[in-house]
């Protein structure tokens, strides 16, 4: 299986190493001029060298799990405790030598929510949808005015508001847009237009049609039984 990953940075290349030893073949693209900060342990300077290695990270957590008799890397798609995690977001922590920095981590590869933090307008939204084990963020385009702020602040090389699902008020507003997503047509009867990789469709929640993955099918009928208000 081939996987596409949009960007090259560091946290891109972390990924891209995962799923390459997964047994994935992944393809990474760059703009043609990185912002990448850590570029040693990226692959985006490969946009001015031609190349870029990063394989030495792994020989060095190999020679330390070698030295320990035991793995030394957490699984990057795993989930941290959620209770702890919230529970750890807006508070202020002074430095504390005494302390170690990791017990401030917000752990943004199980529960990033910056996008949804940082909306001034709160058009982005995290739903707790039955059936799918980590919360799922829409986009609502008509809380929208594009400002970026949620692109700046992604830390996975990201524009939210346009790249996340999009909850669109009516279908003119869907069709002066690009962004994958449905508008409610009838909440009660549960029929929606939906577009998904261009391609725009009718689809009734429960009907289980198979040009819409179950995954949206279940962030579909969460929003309009769970987030009616929102329509």
């Amino acid at each position: 299986m081939r996987v596409w990953i949009k960007g090259a940075g560091d946290l891109a290349t972390g990924i891209a190493c995962r799923l390459h030893r997964s047994g994935f073949q992944v393809m990474m693209t760059e703009i043609k001029v990185p912002t990448t900060v850590r570029r040693t342990v990226a692959f985006s300077p490969a946009v001015y060298e031609g190349e870029a290695v990063v394989e030495g990270i792994r020989d060095g957590m190999k020679a330390a799990e070698a030295i320990l008799g035991r793995a030394v890397a957490e699984d990057l798609f795993s989930l941290s405790d959620e209770e702890k995690i919230y529970g750890r977001k807006g508070n202020l922590v002074e430095e504390d030598e005494k302390d170690v920095d990791s017990k401030r981590c917000l752990s943004c590869n199980s529960y990033c929510e910056n996008c949804v933090e940082v909306c001034p307008n709160r058009a982005n939204i995290s739903l707790v949808v039955p059936g799918m084990e980590k919360h799922q963020i829409i986009h609502v385009d008509y809380m929208c005015n594009e400002c970026g702020n949620c692109k700046s602040f992604c830390p996975w090389d990201s524009a939210p508001y346009l790249d996340k699902f999009t909850l669109f008020a009516n279908e003119k507003d869907m069709e002066n847009s690009k962004n994958q997503g449905f508008t409610v047509l009838d909440a009660v009867a549960g029929t929606c237009k939906v577009r998904l990789q261009g391609n725009v469709m009718d689809y009734t929640v429960g009907s289980g049609n198979q040009d819409v993955p179950e995954g949206i099918q279940k962030i579909i009928a969460a929003v309009i039984k769970d987030y009616s208000y929102m329509l």
